[in-house]
């Protein structure tokens, strides 16, 4: 998901693109990563996402297309998961069993669908999984049937989290590169008091995710330019 981006108080890097920084990996064509038609789905009629960032912001963006957003990469996002997931779960690494999963930033549901197909196929039981995008919410009930809450990645920073039951899983899909590196931190130290493992998947090396969060790497799958990795908090307030 792309979606639960804070609104203001400058928790988004500048221009941040939400497919990666094409400057990253392939220079500053849109199109070099996933292509022309894919960009033109995702920018809504735009040249690119970061012309559309340029024209709206970030917030401006999301709030004008956040009912209709869904990631046109959901199927490289639902392939690069199945992968981390089979290697983690084969050597112990992820929780078991998944009682609890929140899916942060859960834009239309393209993570969340990826973990239930993944559970489905593998006959694994997962007792509650919970969404939240201040954004797009409304494209995720739409199409998961599922409730969203409106949760933005401010509101987790502020402890909006602290003293509910703890997450067996966090999933932070296409979403974490966009904080700055203050929000970053406070967002990630937060999860890591209420969640026990963390699913990042990324369009490329971002976010950079410190010790001093609270999390450890402990994977990596890399899968037609996602990146997916694991992440095992070392604060979680049992």
């Amino acid at each position: 998901g792309c979606g639960a981006r804070a609104v203001a108080h400058g928790v988004l890097e500048a221009a941040a693109d939400p497919i990666g920084d094409r400057a990253d990996e392939a220079g500053d064509e849109d199109t070099a990563v996933f292509g022309r038609e894919a960009v033109a789905r995702e920018a809504f009629g735009h040249a690119s996402v970061r012309a559309a960032y340029d024209e709206l912001g970030a917030a401006g963006f999301y709030e004008a297309y956040g009912a209709e957003y869904r990631n046109p990469h959901s199927e490289e996002l639902g392939e690069a998961m199945a992968m981390g997931l089979d290697e983690w779960h084969g050597r112990g690494a992820l929780p078991s069993p998944l009682g609890r999963v929140l899916d942060l930033a859960c834009g239309s549901g393209e993570a969340s669908e990826a973990l239930l197909a993944w559970v489905s196929s593998r006959s694994l039981p997962l007792l509650e999984l919970e969404a939240a995008d201040p954004y797009t919410h409304e494209a995720y009930e739409r199409r998961m049937s599922r409730r969203a809450q409106r949760w933005s990645f401010e509101d987790i920073a502020g402890g909006a989290l602290d003293g509910k039951a703890i997450y067996d899983l966090v999933l932070c899909s296409f979403c974490l590169h966009l904080l700055n590196k203050s929000w970053l931190k406070l967002t990630l130290s937060a999860l890591a008091r209420v969640g026990r493992a963390m699913l990042v998947a990324t369009p490329h090396k971002r976010p950079i995710i410190e010790p001093s969060t609270g999390w450890g790497q402990v994977g990596e799958v890399v899968h037609a330019r996602v990146r997916v990795r694991l992440y095992i908090s070392h604060t979680t307030a049992e």
